[in-house]
């Protein structure tokens, strides 16, 4: 399935694109949907603390681990295996493990482990465009 780069305006004024994509997180009777910076940068998927609740999940009852990312300082992170898919897309449902972290920076983060290892994704940036399939 094909989506569209996001025109995101910078601090300076100028304009880049980022690759977002409508996300639902499910957790039992739960759904959350919202999108989602594919970041091939994040070793994992990083969601905002905010998004517990709306989850029922007591984030701070996860999993506890240390995350060093773009502030380059320890922060914690809380792991809670959940599923997700992808809006739109047959066949995206997984079950995947996402880390809460409180951090103004982070909204939702979709990196390599869970997300990129379950979809086959293609960047056609100067076509502002990319591509995501359900991994064959």
């Amino acid at each position: 399935m094909q989506f569209k780069l996001s025109r995101f305006k910078l601090q300076d004024g100028s304009f880049t694109f980022r690759p977002m994509v409508d996300i639902n997180f499910i957790y039992g009777s739960r759904m959350l949907t919202t999108k989602g910076l594919l970041d091939s940068g994040a070793d994992g998927i990083l969601i905002n603390m905010s998004f517990a609740k709306s989850l029922n999940i007591i984030a701070k009852s996860g999993h506890k681990k240390e995350n060093v990312g773009i502030e380059n300082k320890p922060m914690p992170v809380y792991h809670h295996n959940i599923e997700m898919e992808i809006c739109n897309l047959a066949s995206s449902r997984i079950s995947v493990n996402v880390g809460f972290i409180d951090s103004g920076s982070v909204g939702v983060l979709l990196g390599r482990r869970d997300f990129f290892e379950n979809f086959k994704i293609s960047f056609e940036s100067y076509n502002g465009s990319f591509d995501i399939e359900p991994k064959p």
